[in-house]
């Protein structure tokens, strides 16, 4: 979320203005700390988070519609966070509403279809998840955990998080 929050503000530079954010549920851990990392990550800046955000329930459909609420009720919306599934949907909705110059679009996931919504200008970000990376390890060591019958140990995975836009999308298209 804080990196989500520091892209935002480069991206929008001096201008003012507020954001919502779109959340699968507020129970769920992940999500949770992207929409709080995101909010901590503005504090001090001259971007006002509208509420504590909405949920979506990982429904593009449902991120359409909060899209469009946040569209219709906030004149200085600049951007749009999505901290989990469907964030193409926020990004339909402000091409819809003819604003993908003003209104910034952030989510996660490098799929077909953000990547999509990159390469069309309605949606200015997608954070990478590097399923892989996140797995691998973990895998190893309950494997050798099996194998050996030793119990296994903390694994700390690193993983990559890239952010793309349309600037460096070839690298991850």
């Amino acid at each position: 979320g804080k990196m989500a929050a520091e892209e935002l503000l480069k991206a929008v530079g001096d201008a003012s203005g507020s954001v919502g954010i779109i959340t699968s549920q507020f129970t769920a851990p992940g999500a949770e700390q992207r929409r709080k990392g995101f909010i901590e990550g503005l504090e001090g800046s001259s971007i006002t988070v509208l509420g504590e955000g909405v949920e979506a329930h990982d429904s593009a459909s449902e991120t359409y519609t909060a899209a469009q609420n946040y569209l219709q009720s906030a004149d200085d919306l600049v951007a749009i966070y999505a901290t989990a599934g469907g964030p193409f949907g926020a990004a339909e909705a402000v091409a819809a509403a003819g604003k993908q110059d003003t209104v910034k679009v952030i989510g996660y996931d490098l799929s077909e279809e953000n990547l999509a919504a990159i390469k069309d200008g309605s949606m200015y970000a997608a954070i990478g998840q590097d399923a892989f990376g996140q797995g691998y390890n973990v895998a190893i060591q309950l494997y050798n955990a099996v194998v050996t019958g030793k119990a296994a140990g903390p694994v700390l995975q690193p993983a990559e998080s890239a952010f793309v836009t349309a600037d460096n999308l070839a690298e991850h298209d």
